[in-house]
């Protein structure tokens, strides 16, 4: 090694280089100069290869924009099939209840109607037979009113031969049968009855068989029967 060689000042390390000449070498590789660092918190000397900037290399802006659009519009499309198909759920579990609801209203009305008719045709009084006439012919449709009134003669000359008097106390009903606006119930009452040949008042079961149609807005009584 020279004098110069050895009087160079090794106290200042950002000017130390050392020359080393090795005979027989004529070339040497160029090696890739692009800066690297080590992974923070790694020791297994991995290191990750920077831009010259010194900054590492990301996806473009506009690239990740689009990606996001795209995710946020599948899931807008997502959404609104689900919010399709809950919608159509929905709209047919409610037209269910409503049906439902609807027919059980009309069975309750259909079913008030054929409790105060047969009430009213269990109750006359040989004294007042027309009171009788008015009560079965109210809520009637008009074959009913006609039965009745070709029936009137006979039935006022026995309820005034044999002096009747009765009244009726409804126990319970049935639905025999429903269709669209119409119902077939079973009107199961009890009737006090009392006449000439038997004075004592008497209490006689009846199972009637009352068919309800729908008028309009109404509840008629079409027919009525004992089972």
């Amino acid at each position: 090694m020279s004098e110069k060689d050895m009087n160079t000042d090794v106290s200042r390390p950002d000017i130390v280089e050392e020359t080393v000449e090795l005979d027989g070498i004529a070339d040497v590789e160029p090696v890739d100069a692009t800066p690297v660092r080590k992974r923070a918190g790694r020791t297994s000397g991995s290191v990750e290869r920077i831009s010259g900037s010194g900054e590492n290399k990301a996806p473009h802006p506009s690239r990740r924009g689009r990606a996001v659009v795209a995710a946020a519009v599948g899931a807008l499309i997502a959404l609104a099939a689900l919010t399709g198909v809950f919608g159509y759920k929905w709209q047919s579990v409610q037209g269910e209840l409503d049906r439902v609801q609807a027919d059980q209203s009309s069975l309750a009305a259909a079913t008030e109607v054929a409790r105060e008719y047969t009430e009213r045709s269990l109750t006359y009084d040989y004294r007042d037979v027309d009171a009788f006439f008015d009560g079965v012919n109210r809520g009637a449709t008009k074959s009913l009113q006609d039965e009745y009134q070709k029936a009137r003669g006979d039935l006022q000359t026995l309820m005034v031969t044999a002096q009747v008097v009765a009244s009726g106390d409804i126990i319970a009903t049935s639905v025999l049968s429903s269709a669209d606006d119409r119902y077939e119930l079973a009107v199961t009452a009890i009737q006090k009855t009392k006449n000439l040949q038997q004075p004592e008042e008497a209490q006689v079961p009846n199972v009637l068989k009352v068919v309800v149609v729908r008028d309009g807005d109404s509840w008629l009584v079409d027919k009525y029967s004992s089972m």
